[in-house]
């Protein structure tokens, strides 16, 4: 009886899969007013007729091998960070970035509580830098035809990177947890109303990003992309760029919100989103996983990588003010819908449907048996920080 329940189990999985992300497609599809397919928008991410194999994920390349089985976390023996030869710790795994993890664990049980599903058995590589460059060997020619493969990133990498890695949103300023903290705070600027907005172009933050980076995305200056922004605007009275932090209500006291490249992706851009302010927005060297869903001129208004429009973009959105407004309302009600704990949940469910069929295994208890075991404990590898912990199980 209980072979049965278990064969009559695995047969349900994939209708329960397919029902969950249909009804998905066809929510999205209404509030976006488009023809929205997740399996379609995932299908872009990778190769035609991507699949891998365990081997051709090459544990120990990426910082962590890692299957997740019936609601668990299971390691590879061979993963990069491995474990502790300390028999107390075999179970505890230990990352650069255990915050990600952890945000994962968060964004996965939040999705399975709203779905009312369980999410499905997958198998992934994880990085937990912002670049996951794993995929690329750096020991190994760049031209090599044999790449890791299973790649699992948070939220967001570059166009060089993307290509067969799956963007999962479950950075913790992204998941879940982090877009409910902050829909309140976004919501109180949407209410201010466009005619008592300030005519300038706004923007606050810190110098962030590395030059050497910067120059592999043919950045051809010698100061920062923040620096030249602020350079660039210093002599006009239509704007307010300068280095510094402020509160988020004050962006929103703007009809114009420059968001820029930082050390990775620009992190206000989402809350800008539903700010109800007009973006201009610095073509991104790093996408995020909500990419596919936006488009220029719609939600934001473009500015080029070097910053050589700027001035041009500001100025025509202070000619064209209807224009810009429109923009600032399509960006509010893309940016309620996407950072929504339905849109969250949907893409999370149905994005690791799509990746667990990537996988040319059967993952199951046997799958994992030999060289995975259960993670229990997950700490920062740093030194100054591995009493840094948090329990699995």
């Amino acid at each position: 009886m209980a072979l049965l329940f278990v064969f009559v189990l695995l047969r349900l999985q994939p209708s329960q899969a397919l029902s969950v992300c249909s009804e998905c497609d066809a929510h999205t599809s209404k509030v976006l007013n488009t023809s929205v397919e997740f399996n379609k928008i995932f299908q872009k991410a990778f190769p035609t007729d991507y699949k891998f194999s365990l081997s051709e994920m090459r544990p120990g390349i990426c910082e962590a091998t890692i299957a997740f089985i019936a609601g668990k976390f299971y390691l590879h023996n061979r993963s990069r960070t491995g474990f502790n030869s300390n028999r107390d710790e075999k179970n505890t795994l230990y990352l650069r970035h255990k915050e990600f993890f952890e945000s994962l664990r968060d964004q996965i049980r939040q999705t399975e509580r709203y779905i009312g599903s369980s999410v499905p058995n997958f198998l992934f590589n994880l990085e937990t830098q912002d670049n996951p460059s794993c995929k690329y060997p750096p020991e190994e020619k760049r031209t090599s035809l044999f790449r890791v493969k299973g790649v699992v990133h948070h939220s967001f990498c570059s166009p060089q990177l993307c290509d067969g890695i799956f963007l999962l949103p479950m950075s913790y300023n992204q998941n879940i947890r982090a877009s409910l903290t902050t829909r309140n705070l976004d919501s109180k600027a949407a209410e201010i109303p466009w005619s008592t907005r300030r005519k300038k172009l706004f923007w606050r933050g810190s110098n962030k990003g590395k030059m050497s980076e910067y120059q592999f995305f043919n950045w051809k200056f010698s100061e920062m992309p923040r620096q030249r922004a602020i350079r660039l605007l210093r002599k006009r009275k239509d704007s307010d760029v300068k280095f510094g932090f402020v509160p988020w209500s004050e962006f929103a006291q703007h009809r114009y919100i420059l968001s820029l490249a930082g050390n990775t992706y620009s992190s206000l851009f989402k809350h800008a989103l539903r700010s109800g302010s007009c973006i201009l927005r610095q073509e991104e060297r790093m996408f995020e996983w909500f990419e596919p869903f936006l488009a220029e001129w719609k939600h934001y208004i473009p500015v080029r990588w070097d910053l050589s429009d700027l001035l041009d973009k500001l100025d025509w959105a202070k000619t064209n003010d209807k224009e810009a407004k429109r923009i600032s309302e399509n960006a509010r009600k893309l940016g309620i819908h996407l950072l929504s704990t339905k849109m969250l949940s949907c893409y999370t469910y149905c994005g690791i449907n799509y990746f667990s069929n990537l996988t040319d295994h059967t993952l199951d208890m046997d799958f994992i048996q030999n060289e995975f075991h259960l993670v229990r404990k997950v700490c920062s590898s740093k030194r100054s920080k591995r009493n840094d912990c948090f329990d699995l199980v």
